[in-house]
């Protein structure tokens, strides 16, 4: 008996829904299944960092359960994005991938590279954080708040957790 998940698509009409059904190895990320993985997210002795994402029938708390029960350790949970992130075994991925909550599993995205490192001497701005005595102003920003008033502000790496976005 083969073992499906069911995708279930609801168009922007009513009444109207596709059932597509999803064999496991489907949900594996190419480069897992076939056993490459790469270099930020390889663990030696065979484990891999992995992303799982779920569909919209389970949620954070039913992940976590699952991971911790089968004797992983969820390393972050995005519930905005409905992923968790493992350190599991490579041979084990197909395994998770029958599970019926499970939408996708892929290696973990590679490090955030810093798009700005540059800007600051560019503009003059690495002389404010420079001692007085280097010929700088000895600035560091600590306990400085800066409040923007603007629409559809967006996280940047450069940000990294420090931007804090509120929707009225």
């Amino acid at each position: 008996m083969q073992n499906f998940s069911i995708a279930i698509y609801f168009p922007y009409s009513e009444g109207n829904a596709s059932c597509i059904a999803m064999r496991p190895e489907w949900k594996v990320s190419s480069l897992l299944e076939e056993g490459r993985v790469l270099h930020w997210a390889d663990m030696g002795a065979g484990c891999v960092v992995v992303k799982i994402s779920w569909f919209s029938n389970a949620n954070a708390a039913l992940a976590k359960a699952y991971v911790e029960g089968n004797g992983y350790e969820a390393l972050s949970v995005e519930k905005r994005l409905s992923t968790i992130k493992i350190e599991m075994l490579l041979q084990e991925v197909s395994k998770v991938a029958r599970e019926s909550w499970v939408r996708r599993i892929k290696p973990e995205d590679p490090p955030r590279v810093l798009n700005n490192g540059s800007g600051s001497v560019l503009g003059g701005g690495n002389y404010l954080g420079l001692r007085a005595a280097l010929g700088g102003r000895g600035l560091t920003g600590r306990g400085v708040r800066i409040g923007l008033w603007d629409g559809n502000v967006e996280n940047h790496v450069d940000f990294g957790n420090r931007l804090h976005v509120l929707e009225f």
